[in-house]
């Protein structure tokens, strides 16, 4: 299932699109219908979908426009993807909460992480640096919680083995400013609470990267998607190898990982950075490396769901 934000006249609704076995040709499919959601705000954006406790919650940014002001939060909530209700408003005075994901923890709470940006009453951007919240029900939330650092974007998390992982970038100056002339920069993180985060290791993706997305295969190996803002600007595809034991803190909490034939390193913070292939994703051409058999074996596998991730 996946979600689709379509702009009309005067407000930009939610639109729910439900999505069966594609195909090619499956605009013309009669299994495929959009229906509007929810249009309470003059612009709603930037969804993310989850299934918890036999509900749908979708979560997105309700604003007056794209960029400036304080956007805030909304958690809608359904049992049959019909019929939607607000669960939950999550806000922070003076500050633009963006681009909302939501994803299952391991001890059967929601979490989400956000952008945090500042603007001041401007439409330029003065700061950011990421939120988290938690809940047991999807209606009750914690306060919005500050991680990383000033000037990160910790885009998604994805948890495995009991641990969160998650890539964050950043930019030598806001987008968009003079200043906003160097490379921007990628790092992968690990937090075994979704609060405390500790670098892995720098991802050496080129071409200004930014939003990733990280998926785990069910042997551990970790997959990265990432949006490039430079050179021809299409996505790209990070292999990463299986990225180490479970860390001392999850190991004390009695985390154990969903994958038991998961391959183990022996150092907690190594991952093993692989090629950049550069597939074209985004454009549908084929990749400049030509894969081997055992290769095209692995990627053909529906390998990329995960517990409490089978949404994506």
């Amino acid at each position: 299932m996946s979600l689709l934000c379509c702009l009309c006249r005067v407000k930009i609704p939610v639109f729910l699109a439900l999505l069966l076995p594609l195909s090619c040709g499956f605009a013309d499919d009669p299994r495929l219908h959009v229906t509007k959601i929810w249009d309470a705000s003059p612009h709603n954006a930037f969804t993310d979908l989850a299934r918890f406790h036999d509900e749908w919650f979708c979560v997105f940014r309700e604003a007056e426009k794209h960029v400036g002001g304080d956007g805030k939060i909304r958690v809608i909530t359904s049992r049959d993807g019909d019929t939607w209700t607000s669960a939950a408003l999550i806000a922070e005075d003076g500050i633009d909460l963006r681009d909302p994901k939501i994803c299952l923890t391991p001890d059967d709470r929601l979490m989400l992480t956000m952008g945090g940006s500042v603007y001041r009453g401007t439409t330029t951007l003065q700061g950011r640096q990421p939120r988290v919240a938690f809940s047991k029900d999807g209606r009750e939330w914690s306060a919005p919680q500050r991680v990383l650092g000033e000037g990160d974007w910790l885009w998604r998390v994805s948890w495995h083995g009991g641990e969160a992982f998650g890539v964050s970038y950043k930019t030598g100056a806001p987008e968009g400013t003079p200043a906003d002339t160097g490379e921007w920069t990628l790092t992968l993180y690990r937090s075994s609470d979704g609060i405390a985060w500790e670098p892995v290791a720098p991802l050496a993706v080129p071409d200004r990267p930014n939003e990733t997305t990280l998926r785990f295969k069910p042997g551990g190996e970790c997959m990265a998607l990432v949006r490039r803002e430079a050179g021809d600007k299409q996505a790209g595809v990070v292999r990463l190898g299986p990225i180490g034991e479970p860390s001392e803190r999850a190991v004390q909490r009695g985390s154990h990982s969903p994958y038991p034939h998961a391959k183990k390193t022996s150092e907690a913070a190594h991952v093993s950075i692989g090629e950049f292939l550069h597939k074209r994703v985004v454009t549908g051409e084929k990749s400049e490396r030509a894969c081997t058999d055992e290769e095209q074996d692995r990627e053909e596998q529906p390998a990329f769901a995960e517990p409490g991730n089978e949404h994506t």
